[in-house]
């Protein structure tokens, strides 16, 4: 017999971790919350990775660090309260980065299904998003919430509520 699981993965591997040593180990402060943002070619248009940044810019007197994992970045001097980091190809680190993060953030203008929001959402690491998805990708309240694309100020309001 042969079965075709769609989109499946690992949930020996995506499941919550022990998230401190990997904060130790990127200087994020005590007290301060993570976003996280994932995806090959992140900073491209229709992954999104400018979207974080307007985030980060429009909340950078919060006590919160967003993480763009995809492509290495070089960021302006004045911008503080963002890391970017290469691809990560070991699952096992995406994982911990996943269950480290507060909330996971989906800036991507099309997905057909967001793999990476399933990955999170095993993790323990609720959703914040744009409405990009196709209509068969349900992640429901309270472990997800969307918005319209491009509407920064509800993504904010959303992230302040979490």
């Amino acid at each position: 017999d042969i079965t075709v699981i769609h989109n499946g993965l690992n949930t020996n591997v995506f499941k919550p971790t022990d998230p401190f040593e990997l904060k130790k180990q990127l200087n994020i402060p005590n007290g301060y919350k993570v976003a996280l943002s994932v995806a090959p070619d992140i900073m491209s248009e229709r992954k999104g990775g400018k979207w974080v940044l307007q985030l980060a810019e429009k909340m950078k007197n919060k006590k919160i660090i967003f993480i763009l994992v995809g492509e290495k970045y070089q960021l302006e001097s004045t911008i503080t309260n963002v890391i970017c980091m290469d691809r990560i190809n070991d699952q096992s680190m995406l994982a911990k980065m996943y269950t480290m993060a507060d909330v996971f953030l989906l800036c991507s203008e099309k997905e057909t299904y967001s793999m990476t929001c399933a990955e999170a959402l095993c993790c323990g690491t609720p959703i914040v998003g744009f409405k990009c998805g196709a209509p068969e990708t349900v992640f429901a309240e309270p472990y997800a919430k969307f918005v319209d694309y491009g509407h920064i100020q509800e993504m904010v309001d959303l992230l302040n509520e979490m």
